[in-house]
């Protein structure tokens, strides 16, 4: 009854005036994965992004990802989702969100944004002080795809074990791994590591 009303609604909802509003009742009228509705949503997303509607972009995702028939889709619009719903203020249901990926079947980018995308979500939560260690698991894995981005993830572990206060054993971490991929570096272009 209710994926009917659905289905009559986004049949009379115009698609050139209003184009999310279809899309929506179209994805809520769905039984099963739709591609053609997915991608609507995440072109929905873009729109409400555009206007500042972070919340409303992120329950498109949700929603897109859900509908996603391809696996290599279903990951980018599952890591952007997350992403969205952090930046929403929905730590929760980013994390949940989070926990559908399987990491197995990733490549080494996308293993570093979803260390990434952890760290988001532990600095959030009060008493979980994960969020360096995974910066710097993120760090490590960029360090032969983007040294400069590993770089700057290595400083934000140090920033936000500051913040945490756990800097310690994570300043020790994050220097050791810093050194280390330094002289990787080094060595690879036939010198020496600065001192």
């Amino acid at each position: 009854m209710r994926r009917a009303a659905h289905g009559a609604l986004a049949d009379v909802t115009d698609p050139l005036t209003a184009p999310d509003r279809r899309a929506w009742h179209r994805a809520q009228a769905s039984v099963g994965p739709d591609e053609n509705v997915a991608a609507d949503l995440e072109r929905c997303a873009s729109r409400a992004r555009s206007r500042g509607g972070v919340a409303a972009a992120a329950a498109f995702l949700e929603r897109s990802v859900a509908l996603s028939l391809d696996a290599e889709r279903r990951v980018e619009r599952t890591l952007t989702a997350v992403q969205t719903g952090i930046e929403a203020g929905a730590t929760d249901r980013a994390a949940d969100l989070l926990a559908t990926i399987d990491t197995a079947a990733l490549d080494e980018f996308q293993r570093a944004r979803v260390d990434l995308l952890a760290s988001r979500i532990a600095f959030t939560r009060p008493g979980d002080s994960s969020g360096p260690s995974s910066t710097v698991s993120a760090a490590r894995r960029l360090s032969k795809l983007d040294p400069d981005r590993a770089r700057d993830c290595f400083l934000d572990a140090l920033e936000m074990s500051l913040v945490v206060g756990r800097a310690g054993g994570v300043i020790d971490e994050v220097l050791t791994a810093a050194r280390a991929e330094t002289c990787v570096r080094a060595e690879g272009f036939g010198g020496h590591p600065r001192r």
